[in-house]
């Protein structure tokens, strides 16, 4: 199942993009990090092709039903990063594929911190953030922050949308 491809994109590129589409309308999941839409099998054999470094799911089914989710509404496919329908959806940094616009649960803490000690590792005496740039936004927005009693970005329960 080739995807189409018009003249300025490579078949290659083609096929990659296709690889990372919903192959299957049963069992849709959204990664809980971008939002990216699979199939659960797509990722188990792929991983999420947006959070492979932070998530690593690839292989591993309780990593992917950890950091996934069938609870999520509405969708939005991206052929090209930086249009306006990807900027307006905050997708202007993800690759081709299908999106959730919103979805509902938090990726599990020790998934988080683990990622957070590997990056410390990895680069000795520099301090990873650990806060995606539109959390940090959403939270410079709010002035009161979390005093009002409203569920912090990334929370339990947290619904995470475009247009937070």
């Amino acid at each position: 199942a080739m995807a189409p491809a018009g003249p300025d994109v490579d078949p290659e590129d083609a096929e990659e993009i296709a690889r990372y589409l919903p192959n299957s309308t049963q069992g849709l999941r959204a990664c809980l990090r971008c939002r990216q839409i699979m199939t659960k099998d797509q990722f188990i054999d792929y991983g999420c092709p947006n959070c492979r470094d932070a998530l690593d799911m690839q292989g591993n089914v309780n990593r992917v039903v950890a950091c996934t989710t069938a609870t999520f509404q509405g969708f939005v496919s991206l052929m090209k990063p930086g249009t306006f329908a990807a900027r307006f959806n905050g997708l202007e940094n993800k690759r081709p594929g299908c999106y959730a616009l919103t979805v509902l649960g938090s990726i599990p803490e020790h998934i988080l911190h683990e990622s957070e000690m590997e990056r410390e590792r990895a680069a000795p005496g520099s301090s990873a953030g650990s806060k995606r740039a539109d959390d940090s936004a959403s939270e410079a927005a709010s002035p009161s922050g979390a005093e009002d009693g409203t569920p912090a970005p990334g929370s339990a329960g947290s619904r995470r949308s475009a247009r937070s």
